[in-house]
């Protein structure tokens, strides 16, 4: 895979290679390209990497939605399992929809949308 990593440290970013950051100074995390690649705590939970998105089963979105943003929506992924979110679902969803029927906020949701945007256009 990439030896590029991010570092966050007191809200900055800098780049290292593979094992030259301090673990307990810094939190270094994969800089992810637009194909998906598996996150290291994904679990059970299929990668759907190379897949139309539309074919995506309710494991393979769960595994979309922590990889999109961890921090931000991975706490919401359980919800996505919940409410049987499959890749055609998640193509439709709307930010209204997102806060009324999965309990996200604004900022979760409108992030989301995002990301799905994204997805709509790697796919034309």
């Amino acid at each position: 895979c990439c030896k590029t990593f991010n570092i966050k440290l007191e809200g900055k970013s800098k780049s290292c290679e593979t094992g030259s950051f301090e673990p307990l100074h810094a939190t270094c995390f994969p800089v992810l390209p637009i194909a998906y690649s598996p996150m290291p705590d994904s679990g059970d939970c299929k990668r759907p990497a190379g897949k139309d998105p539309s074919s995506w089963n309710v494991e393979e979105v769960v595994w979309f939605i922590k990889d999109a943003d961890p921090q931000a929506l991975g706490p919401h992924a359980d919800a996505f399992r919940k409410h049987e979110i499959d890749g055609d679902a998640l193509l439709l969803l709307k930010s209204e929809m997102m806060m009324k029927y999965l309990g996200l906020k604004l900022g979760p949701a409108l992030k989301l949308c995002y990301h799905v945007d994204r997805l709509k256009q790697s796919r034309l």
